[in-house]
């Protein structure tokens, strides 16, 4: 099952910038039918309840309430763990593409899609803090951004490594434009064309 929106926008204004011609799709893909009808039933059914117990105490003092809605939606997250589980399943593909926009300094064009290599536990991602080469074999990646310089000057940030296992920046310099396109292959990351030593 697949799960697609796409948002569009002929003119944003905000102050002095104008945004023209914008639009993104945001996509879910390949996710796992069973599991997304058990993650729905169960989220139904949390919600339900958890409405329920607020609208019963709705004349409490505003901000106690606030405090203990706070306090049972963190609760309902980690009820909700397992049914998060079921839909972290080999194939799962992240994806936000056809990002368009027109700036007065320039385009804008992206695309990324992330996806599970593998079934996984949310224990499983535990590991990936200390040694971020796993998620080489966990994760496949495609992600590609051109953007026009004048829109972020010359940011060290985006143009230097910035850890070691990194041969270019997160963006390198084409023209006018910074250009990002990174990728996995064969367990291997590589960006800008240049393999990424995660260590």
């Amino acid at each position: 099952m697949s799960i697609k929106a796409g948002f569009g926008a002929d003119k944003i204004i905000g102050g002095s910038n104008q945004i023209k011609d914008a639009f993104v799709q945001i996509g879910i893909n390949h996710i796992d039918s069973d599991g997304f009808e058990e993650f729905m039933e169960l989220y139904s059914q949390l919600m339900e309840s958890v409405m329920g117990e607020l609208s019963e105490e709705s004349g409490k003092d505003p901000e106690a309430a606030k405090k203990d809605m706070k306090k049972r939606f963190a609760t309902m997250g980690l009820q909700m763990a397992g049914a998060y589980e079921k839909l972290l399943k080999q194939g799962l593909e992240l994806q936000i593409s056809d990002l368009k926009a027109t700036l007065p300094q320039g385009r804008i064009e992206g695309n990324i899609a992330l996806g599970l290599n593998k079934d996984m536990t949310m224990v499983q991602f535990v590991p990936l803090a200390l040694q971020p080469a796993l998620a080489l074999d966990i994760f496949s990646l495609k992600s590609d951004f051109i953007l026009p310089i004048e829109l972020v000057g010359e940011n060290p940030k985006l143009l230097q490594p910035v850890f070691p296992g990194m041969q270019t920046g997160l963006f390198v310099e084409e023209g006018d434009d910074m250009i990002h396109h990174a990728e996995t292959r064969n367990e291997k990351l590589f960006l800008n064309g240049r393999e990424v030593r995660l260590q």
